[in-house]
């Protein structure tokens, strides 16, 4: 004979979380001793995250009466969480999980940088266009907005790399020559220094490759 499954209220919006946590909600966890010492400090967190959680604690159709409740039963899924995993294996958890940070890393990077390339062949049109129709300030104004980015870059690895993406377009090297070649003595002192700095970073990066 089947025995009947437990209603499950939880779900305000379709969420990740299984059956069994569900039915640990608050009265499960509370016969566990060490659930009690759980939520020992504070803990800071943004506006829409505390207005969350307040309203899963308000409904009805949680066992929740306290935040408090809401945080024994969420910090006591993720400690069984982490021995399922394997914890206390450090060492094993913690390859496993330096594994997971290097595939989200490397995906993360995959994705800037498809994101880069589509942002540049859109400037590859918009400077080929211009460099046909002698319109210096439009190129000025993509070099001046490269620049820009690559400045802000988040660090000297993410700088160098947006760099060379940047110089290996033909585009913009030939964008490059034509404002130091073509049209250098009608420029504004800040279009001449815009238009030797990135001169300079041509020459030393066909120097280097």
């Amino acid at each position: 004979m089947t025995s009947k499954q437990p209603e499950i209220r939880f779900p305000l919006v379709r969420v990740d979380v299984s059956e069994d946590a569900l039915r640990r909600q608050y009265t499960g966890i509370e016969l566990d001793k060490q659930a009690k010492r759980l939520v020992k400090r504070f803990v800071r967190m943004s506006r829409p995250f505390e207005a969350l959680i307040d309203a899963l604690v308000q409904d009805s159709r949680t066992d929740y009466e306290t935040f408090d409740d809401f945080a024994r039963h969420a910090l006591w899924e993720l400690l069984q969480a982490y021995r399922v995993a394997g914890y206390p294996d450090s060492e094993g958890l913690g390859k496993e999980l330096e594994h997971r940070r290097v595939l989200q890393r490397k995906a993360r990077d995959l994705a800037n940088r498809q994101e880069v390339q589509d942002q540049l062949e859109h400037f590859d049109r918009d400077l080929t266009t211009a460099q046909r129709s002698s319109d210096k300030e439009t190129i000025v104004e993509h070099l001046r907005w490269l620049e820009s980015w690559m400045e802000e870059s988040p660090s000297h690895t993410s700088k160098q790399a947006y760099r060379h993406l940047v110089l290996q377009r033909l585009s913009i090297q030939q964008s490059i020559r034509w404002l130091m070649e073509k049209v250098y003595e009608r420029m504004s002192e800040e279009e001449r220094e815009l238009a030797e700095r990135w001169n300079t970073m041509l020459e030393d990066w066909l120097a280097r490759n």
